[in-house]
């Protein structure tokens, strides 16, 4: 338990770059949410949405708070059929699909060079998924 309690919620570098499991609601400072960080999925849409409809107009995805980069989990590519890291307005989606039957991935979030695993249906060929 205590180890669980010392858990950050997020993580911030020096260079601005938020590491975070789910997402957040970008209209609150991060540092006032907390169970959103783990289960969002709000953020990760409306960067999708303002992907689609960008154009030399748009500026950057507004939020409250301002981060160079933003690498989230939670929601799997695989929903989007994409089994390899998905990029939109300032933010990287790294969750392949591992806890399901697709792929734990690794970013090199300076190059943004990837390693995945094998895929976990071919690691636990009877695992029917969560």
């Amino acid at each position: 338990k205590r180890f669980f309690s010392l858990q950050r919620h997020y993580y911030e570098d020096e260079k601005g770059r938020l590491f975070v499991h789910g997402g957040f609601d970008r209209t609150l400072p991060i540092s006032e949410q907390r169970d959103l960080l783990w289960w969002d999925r709000k953020l990760w849409d409306q960067a999708l949405s303002w992907e689609s409809t960008k154009n030399e107009n748009t500026g950057p995805l507004a939020m409250v708070d301002t981060f160079t980069e933003i690498f989230i989990g939670h929601t799997s590519t695989q929903f989007w059929g994409v089994d390899t890291p998905m990029h939109a307005a300032n933010i990287w989606n790294l969750d392949t699909g591992g806890g399901w039957f697709g792929f734990v991935t690794v970013m090199d979030v300076d190059t943004k060079e990837f390693w995945q695993s094998d895929s976990a249906k071919e690691l636990y060929p009877n695992f029917r998924g969560r």
